[in-house]
């Protein structure tokens, strides 16, 4: 029998789209595991959002299937889709209503049984802790996308899909939305899939992941071991950065190498590069405090796309 942690939630075989002329999505497969933060990452213009709508049913795909925990979504829609919380836009609530009172009506609307101890628990939950009687109008957009996942977690799902859950916020509301994340997943066993072109926070979040263009997979696999051979990034500090600079702009032309406002220099360069790179400022006389490779998945997302 698998682990639970090995179950799989989300499996697309083979799923196809075309709107017109448009192959949106172009016979894609991947799967989600019980547990993962899932990032789903592509250029503008991938499919990402296509593929999510096809997931929540919300369009009809040419071709392919959608299983969501081990069913197939055509044959039991209405059952599974109970299972599965999602954001896939902006949040619209009645601004002049209280969060509480927004959460209230949407339960009602939508059939579920929420006390006003679960709603309360819901707030707390998603960090809006004593702002449960605030009107929505005096929200700021991130607090507004809280909101809209503790709408999400009403009927208790056991997946969470979030299209772009940090678009336009603030670096705080970033944090905190990066902070909620971890907390859905660690805390209360939550799976989730995140559609984002914010490539840090995948970084940060994810523990998977799944790079498509143009419709169709190009990567996917466990975000590290995905990274961690794609640095193109060295970063020095030396006692003469100005001097270093100089030094590294004539002896590598075909790197593009910069001075931070801290003194750092940063270099694009391989790691198999660092030898050739140290003993050359060393043997000019210059004092190498350090010097580090960078991986990044902003380098590996822009190699394989």
């Amino acid at each position: 029998m698998m682990q639970e942690h090995q179950q799989t939630v989300v499996a697309l075989r083979d799923l196809s789209k075309s709107f017109g002329q448009i192959n949106a999505v172009d016979n894609l497969s991947l799967s989600v595991c019980r547990g993962d933060i899932y990032g789903f990452l592509g250029p503008n213009g991938s499919g990402k959002s296509t593929t999510i709508r096809m997931m929540l049913s919300l369009i009809r795909p040419d071709s392919g299937e959608v299983l969501l925990f081990g069913e197939r979504l055509t044959d039991h829609n209405r059952s599974i889709l109970r299972k599965v919380g999602a954001l896939i836009e902006r949040p619209d609530f009645y601004n002049y209503l209280s969060a509480y009172r927004n959460l209230e009506i949407l339960a009602g609307y939508s059939g579920v049984d929420a006390d006003k101890k679960k709603i309360f628990a819901l707030l707390e939950m998603v960090g809006l802790y004593g702002r449960e009687h605030s009107k929505v109008k005096t929200f700021s957009q991130g607090m507004k996308q809280r909101l809209g996942i503790a709408q999400a977690l009403l009927h208790e799902p056991e997946l969470i899909i979030l299209d772009e859950p940090v678009n336009g916020l603030d670096p705080q509301g970033i944090r905190d939305m990066r902070e909620l994340i971890l907390r859905l997943n660690r805390e209360h066993g939550k799976t989730l899939i995140i559609s984002s072109h914010i490539l840090r926070e995948m970084e940060l979040v994810a523990n998977r992941m799944v790079v498509i263009s143009k419709g169709r997979v190009v990567a996917e696999g466990n975000v590290h071991e995905l990274i961690k051979d794609s640095g193109r990034t060295l970063n020095l500090l030396t006692n003469k950065p100005e001097e270093s600079l100089q030094l590294l702009k004539k002896h590598f032309p075909r790197s593009a190498v910069y001075l931070l406002p801290n003194g750092e220099l940063e270099m694009e360069a391989m790691h198999i590069d660092a030898p050739a790179i140290s003993r050359l400022i060393v043997e000019n006389g210059i004092e190498l405090h350090s010097l580090s490779s960078r991986n990044s998945l902003e380098d590996y997302f822009l190699q394989v796309t």
